[in-house]
């Protein structure tokens, strides 16, 4: 063999680095090349974690105080010598993938118990190992708790780590956390790069942090994403920014950095002459921000990347950006995504775009530019000659704004990716956009999603790919081209030679429109990607397709869900001999059944609610004798019935590679379950079980028996299977002998006092089980009280569910006396169990405790207990949710814990539901949200707040910063608060959630709300059910539709929107490309009405639930929409109740569910 220079072999080698199985093979061929490979094979095994064998050798290179951190957790270490390569001293990255190997490693050791607390040390002693042994680690993720004394101390020895990212840290331990990473960062001298994701730091955490960055003179990246900073984190970081010499990247995403922040670090951008990269997403901050950035930009010449994207700039903003491009020779990339900036602002932008240039990237996306912002960045495309990729999608472009782009495109020669999606361009530009396909000779990505384009768009947009030479993407999704329109793309990919990925998602191409692209695919030798998803191919067709698989050797990705198709050996032989297909996507039917027995990479199946019956269960269960990857399978709703339950657990006594299976209602009775049991004994690979809800009845003693013998298995669900009070005293055996368990659900099975008792027992002596549900199971104070005594001595359980149970006042009391001893309970559920007037118990709750989920819901407790929750709300600092849902709290109970929530700064979720505030109640809550800065969700609903205490909620969301779910239902507020309300949504920027249900807000509180909604851009679920709407209100949100592109979910049921509102609505179905969820019930719209929803159901592509119950559409409005049903591929639920419409309405799409 000629021997080369050894750069000669770094080069070879590397070019291949991740083809591990080449470089094995290498490896073995002599001493001189394995010295070249080894270290690249080992330098970021990446994928190669999910083999043990990795994790085998990482754990032999632990040392005695590595090891000690396993000790407590009773961990074999291998025993055979250490390797002699010393690999981990290759290691360049300790990441995501690496603590994905530490879980699989974990999760396939039978012997070991998966919880937290042995992951996280498993983790760190790796990790502490990693730093001290790697000569080249570079990079170190962290996603959890790194206060361990080994891994800072090593963190202070390590010289080589360049990059630390550390995310989601938000615990009671985050200024420790913070604390020990500057104490490394004074220490450490070679980062370059730093990212603090979700670490909360807040005001004095980012202060403290930049004290021990300006010694650093090598960190060129900081990342701060979501850490609430604040104003005056802004102004420190912008002081920072003015010294610093160093940093090139700055990511500061969703911080709420308001106009202050923003002008603060506009300002330290006109000092500043390293900065190169700059995220301000989500930021809040305003025209006043913008205009403030505006002004940096023309006076600094470095930044070259900004992103801008969710700030409400405005056009204002928008123009005093565009104002700046004219004169800024750097910056490369703006993203302006989601800003408000309209007709005006797109102009003045336009306008910037024929002078500048240097500007190579630009997002536009959701601005609301219309046509006449179109037609001028139309304009600048036909001069400018540096902008490579333009984002245009969701700006209500309409025909005139898009044929003037596609006249722009013939002229412009630089533009390589454009997305026009979501523009309605209509029908009539489809030439146009074709002939600009012809000329163009630059443009290799094109986004065309949702544009109406129709089958004539589709045959000019094939006859366009014939002469194209440069495109390589083309997204035609939901253009509703038809059969007519796939076969002339299918004619087209005959000839052309370049295009790679198609996209024909839901375009109704047919039976005939599928067997043609099927033909091409046997002879088309470029196109690698091909998504087909929802086009009514049916069986035919996809057979068409299948058969194509044996001859082409270039496709390697294939979407054909939702294309009604059943039965067949075909895809099975297919995918046996077809080597290429990486990624295939079906469903339903026996095709996909036979298919996986022989496939090779599928590991899990999700088939809930397909209908499926016990022949579909035996051919499954055959297919668990052969396949030898699938490890998750989800078989949820299908009347599997005894015999499909039996031939699985046939299955399940053979197969060795399944470890969790979904058989929830089922049927599965008592013949089904005995059959599981039995398979219990003999499988040794299942961890995951849930059978709620089959009826199982007495013979769940059997499946008790095998959980005595059975080792593996971690999760099982008994949920409602009637098995009554000797099924609990077998479970409570089980309990005492199984060591494996870690959660069981026995909900609603009438175990009754006894079996509480039982089970209490069981716990004393169980050490395994974290979560069990006992709720709905009459377990009465007795069993209320023997459960107290085992929490006492009970150290594993971390979640109890006693829900309904009839505790009473003596249970409740034990419960919560024994809260005082327990330290791990961390979730409990006291929900409906008649505490009453418990003052004593409240007060014993939070004596010591370390709950961060409690939920008192409908126990009479009254206003004086209500008073010391919010005494003890002020002190504790581990809960996160409480539910005092149905409580009689009163207005001093609620303006008590009004004050508590001035001081709490934990609580997350608030449920104050049905507890009479009042007035006052409501006042003082409203005054809270003002200070509050933790609160995320909270519950006033029928609470008789009055105009009074919604008119200070209006004003307090004005304020608050952080509550993203608010319940207003039956609050008996009326037009004033509901004007009030949509002043509100005009400030507010971060509640998404807002139910309005019951109050009576009328014409004129609705058409205030409807005006808040063109220009709200957070609130994404609305419901103004019963609020005596009216017509006129249901015009006016029909316009708000029509701007709004944030609401996904409208509930307008019982408002007498009658048929000209109806209309007005559901006109605006054809422009709002958002709205998935739609409520229309009982508000008269008539024959009429249901004749214009048909028509839109047949071109939107967005809405998925659709509720028009007790509406009078008649036997016509039925028929016109049967043809709708057979078009439509997105609805999956659709309420027609009480129509009179005569006949019973059927849908082509499997994933329907139809109420008549």
């Amino acid at each position: 063999m000629i021997s080369l220079p050894n750069e000669c072999y770094y080069e070879i080698f590397n070019n291949f680095q991740y083809n591990y199985k080449d470089l094995f093979s290498c490896a073995l061929v002599n001493r001189k090349w394995c010295k070249f490979i080894i270290p690249i094979l080992w330098s970021e095994p990446k994928h190669q974690y999910q083999d043990k064998r990795l994790i085998n050798i990482f754990l032999l290179m632990l040392n005695a105080k590595e090891q000690t951190l396993l000790i407590p957790f009773k961990i074999t270490l291998p025993s055979h010598p250490k390797p002699l390569f010393e690999y981990t001293s290759y290691i360049t990255s300790v990441t995501g993938d690496f603590y994905d190997g530490v879980r699989n490693w974990l999760s396939s050791n039978e012997r070991y118990e998966v919880g937290r607390e042995l992951e996280n040390a498993f983790k760190c002693s790796l990790t502490v190992m990693l730093l001290r042994t790697s000569k080249n680690l570079k990079h170190l993720s962290i996603d959890e708790i790194i206060c361990n004394q080994l891994i800072y101390e090593n963190l202070y020895k390590n010289t080589a780590i360049t990059s630390i990212d550390l995310y989601n840290n938000i615990n009671n331990n985050k200024f420790k956390t913070l604390n020990v990473l500057i104490k490394v960062l004074y220490k450490n001298s070679t980062l370059t790069s730093l990212n603090l994701r979700t670490i909360q730091l807040e005001f004095e955490g980012v202060k403290t942090l930049l004290k021990s960055l300006y010694q650093s003179k090598l960190l060129n990246s900081l990342g701060l994403y979501n850490n609430q900073i604040d104003a005056e984190g802004g102004k420190v970081l912008a002081d920072f920014l003015c010294k610093n010499t160093t940093l090139i990247s700055l990511s500061l995403t969703n911080n709420n950095l308001r106009s202050e922040g923003g002008k603060a670090l506009a300002n330290a951008l006109c000092k500043n002459s390293t900065l190169k990269d700059l995220n301000f997403g989500y930021n809040h901050l305003g025209s006043e921000g913008g205009k403030a950035l505006a002004d940096a930009l023309i006076k600094n010449s470095t930044l070259t990347s900004l992103n801008l994207r969710s700030n409400k700039l405005g056009s204002e903003g928008g123009k005093a950006l565009a104002d700046a491009l004219c004169k800024n020779f750097t910056l490369t990339s703006l993203d302006l995504q989601e800003n408000r900036l309209g007709s005006e602002g797109g102009k003045a932008l336009a306008d910037a775009l024929c002078t500048n240039f240097t500007l190579t990237s630009l997002n536009l996306r959701s601005n609301r530019f219309g046509s006449v912002g179109g037609k001028a960045l139309a304009d600048a495309l036909c001069m400018n000659s540096t902008l490579t990729s333009l984002d245009l999608q969701e700006n209500k472009l309409g025909l005139k704004g898009g044929k003037a782009l596609a006249d722009a495109l013939c002229k412009n020669s630089t533009l390589t990716f454009l997305n026009l999606g979501q523009n309605n361009l209509g029908l009539e530009e489809e030439e146009a956009l074709a002939n600009a396909l012809c000329k163009n000779t630059s443009l290799t990505s094109l986004n065309l999603t949702n544009n109406y384009l129709g089958s004539e768009g589709g045959v000019a947009l094939a006859a366009a790919l014939y002469k194209n030479t440069t495109l390589t993407s083309l997204n035609l999704e939901s253009n509703y081209i038809g059969s007519k329109g796939g076969k002339a793309l299918a004619g087209a990919l005959y000839k052309n030679t370049t295009l790679t990925s198609l996209n024909l998602e839901s375009n109704y191409i047919g039976s005939e429109g599928g067997i043609s692209l099927a033909d091409t695919l046997c002879s088309n030798t470029s196109l690698t990607s091909l998504n087909l998803r929802s086009n009514y191919l049916g069986l035919g067709a996809v057979y068409a397709v299948v058969n194509a698989l044996y001859r082409n050797t270039i496709l390697k990705n294939l979407d054909l869900r939702n294309n009604i198709f059943y039965g067949g050996y075909e895809l099975l032989e297919a995918l046996c001999k077809n080597t290429i297909l990486k990624n295939l996507k079906i469903e339903k039917g026996d095709a996909l059944v036979n298919s996986i027995c022989k496939n090779v990479t599928l590991t899990s199946l999700d088939l809930r609610s397909k209908g499926l019956g016990p022949n579909d269960g035996k051919i499954l269960a055959d297919a668990l004798y052969m396949i030898t990857t699938l490890t998750s399978l989800d078989l949820q709703e299908n009347r599997l019935g005894s015999e499909g339950g039996k031939a699985l657990a046939d299955a399940l006594c053979k197969n060795s590679t399944l470890t969790s299976l979904n058989l929830r209602e089922n049927e599965l009775g008592s013949e089904g379950g005995k059959a599981l049991a039995d398979a219990l004994c003999k499988n040794s690979t299942l961890t995951s079980l849930d059978l709620g809800r089959n009826n199982l009845g007495s013979e769940v003693k059997a499946l008790a028996d095998a959980l005595c013998k059975n080792s593996t298995l971690t999760y099982l669900n008994l949920y409602c299977n009637k098995f009554g009070s000797e099924g609990g005293k077998a479970m409570a055996n089980v309990l005492c002998k199984n060591s494996t368990l870690t959660s069981l659900d026995l909900g609603r099975n009438n175990l009754g006092s006894e079996e509480g008792k039982a089970l209490a027992d069981a716990l004393c002596n169980n050490f395994t089980l974290k979560d069990l549900n006992l709720g709905y199971n009459n377990l009465g104070s007795e069993g209320g009280k023997a459960l107290a005594n085992a929490l006492c001595s009970n150290a594993s359980l971390t979640s109890l569910n006693l829900r309904s149970n009839n505790l009473g006042l003596s249970g409740g009391f034990a419960i919560a006396d024994a809260l005082c001893k327990n330290t791990t309970l961390k979730i409990l559920d006291l929900r409906d169990n008649n505490l009453g007037e418990a003052e004593a118990i409240v007060n014993a709750l939070f004596k010591k405790t370390t709950l961060t989920s409690l939920d008192l819901c409908s126990n009479e407790l009254g206003s004086k207990e209500g008073k010391v929750l919010a005494n003890v709300l002020c002190k504790i600092t581990t809960l996160t949710s409480l539910n005092l849902y149905h409580n009689n709290l009163g207005s001093e109970g609620g303006k008590a814990l009004a004050d508590a929530l001035c001081k709490n700064f934990t609580l997350t979720s608030l449920n104050l539901r049905e507890n009479k505030l009042g007035p006052e109640g409501g006042k003082a809550l409203a005054d809270s949200l003002c200070m509050n800065s933790t609160l995320t969700s909270l519950n006033l609903c029928n609470n008789n707040l009055g105009p009074k205490g919604g008119k200070a909620l209006a004003d307090s969301l004005c304020k608050n910063t952080s509550l993203i779910s608010l319940d207003l239902t039956h609050n008996n507020f009326g037009s004033e608060v509901g004007k009030a309300l949509a002043d509100a949504l005009f400030k507010n920027s971060i509640l998404t959630s807002l139910s309005l249900r019951s109050n009576n807000l009328g014409t004129e509180g609705g058409k205030a709300l409807a005006d808040a909604l063109c220009k709200n851009i957070s609130l994404t679920f609305l419901d103004l059910t019963y609020n005596n709407l009216g017509s006129e209100v249901g015009k006016a949100l029909a316009n708000a539709l029509c701007k709004n592109s944030i609401l996904t979910s409208l509930s307008l049921r019982s408002n007498r929107l009658g048929t000209k509102g109806g209309k007005a609505l559901i006109d605006a179905l054809y422009k709002n490309s958002t709205l998935t969820s739609l409520n229309f019930g009982a508000n008269n719209l008539g024959s009429e009405v249901g004749k214009v929803l048909a028509d839109v159901l047949c071109k939107n592509s967005t809405l998925t639930s659709l509720n028009i119950r007790l509406n009078r559409l008649g036997s016509e409005g039925g028929k016109a929409l049967v043809d709708a049903l057979y078009k439509n591929s997105t609805l999956t639920y659709l309420n027609l109740y009480k129509n009179n419409i005569g006949f019973k309405l059927l849908s082509n799409n499997p994933n329907i569910k139809i109420i008549q």
